[in-house]
């Protein structure tokens, strides 16, 4: 969103595979196409320059973001980022990350860092990060935050009874067997 509302900004999401960065270039057209002529906050919806397959930039705001996976060998350097976003780190194979986090020491202060993950495997990188910074939190530090939530805390990912597109047998009610 700073992308898009803001001046000056330059981001960077990077996701674990190319699959995984064409749908998210897919929902970054999704949210530029769905966002009114202006917003309620003030916003106007900026006109795209630059939309090529790794990158979006918008007149006007002299802002842009650029899309790509963890395998790039050190994908940050060479950019002065105003944030990062690193999607579904737990993905990510142990190089991959080493190597994106060597470049992260190049962000400049002030630059915002989001990692976020569900879930892969206890003791990956990301669950040792993601236990380092709950201890740090703990003890009072709070140059990084620590936030778990889950699926069923998110709208996005509930689906209103009655809906057409539900299972015909899990319209009305859902019933789980003993498993789930």
């Amino acid at each position: 969103r700073e992308c898009l509302t803001k001046t000056n900004q330059r981001w960077m999401l990077i996701a674990q595979d190319d699959p995984t960065t064409t749908m998210l270039l897919k929902r970054l057209d999704y949210f530029w196409t769905s966002m009114p002529e202006k917003t309620p906050e003030g916003f106007e919806r900026p006109e795209k320059k630059d939309d090529s397959a790794y990158q979006k930039s918008f007149v006007g705001l002299n802002s842009s973001i650029r899309i790509q996976t963890a395998g790039a060998t050190v994908p940050i350097h060479g950019e002065t980022l105003s944030g990062v976003h690193l999607t579904e780190v737990s993905r990510w194979t142990a190089q991959a990350y080493a190597n994106v986090m060597e470049g992260l020491e190049a962000l400049p202060l002030g630059a915002y860092e989001f990692e976020e993950s569900t879930p892969n495997e206890y003791g990956d990188h990301f669950h040792r990060l993601y236990e380092r910074v709950k201890r740090a939190n703990q003890e009072g530090d709070f140059n990084h935050y620590a936030l778990f939530a889950t699926f069923l805390e998110v709208d996005d990912y509930r689906i209103p009874r009655g809906q057409d597109f539900v299972v015909a047998k899990d319209r009305n009610t859902l019933e789980l067997t003993e498993e789930e």
